[in-house]
């Protein structure tokens, strides 16, 4: 029994199954196998929505740790700012003020 490529597995067709017994054309065979690849498009764009959505959970993760690592940076500098001030403050002398001249 003849058969024709395209069905959406990828598996042949055969003849008899075409409508009205019909032979198909170039045009017909065309079709079921613009069909069949459309099929498989929508199947491979589900595969990648899924893949995406995974690297983008990937993408927040990776982005909360930098986020993190970002603020850890922050607050060793702030400390570190701290520690200056407190050093410059611990080596002030105290004012002292000098008078010239009479005290009257």
């Amino acid at each position: 029994m003849p058969h024709l490529d395209g069905g959406y597995d990828g598996s042949p067709v055969p003849m008899t199954l075409l409508p009205w017994g019909l032979v198909p054309n170039e045009e017909q065979t065309l079709s079921r196998r613009l069909t069949a690849k459309q099929g498989e498009l929508e199947q491979v764009s589900r595969r990648i929505a899924r893949i995406q959505d995974a690297l983008t959970g990937q993408t927040r993760f990776d982005s909360e740790v930098h986020r993190l690592q970002l603020a850890g940076r922050r607050l060793e500098q702030a400390d570190l700012r701290v520690q200056h001030l407190e050093r410059q403050t611990a080596e002030l002398q105290p004012c002292t003020v000098t008078i010239i001249g009479d005290a009257n």
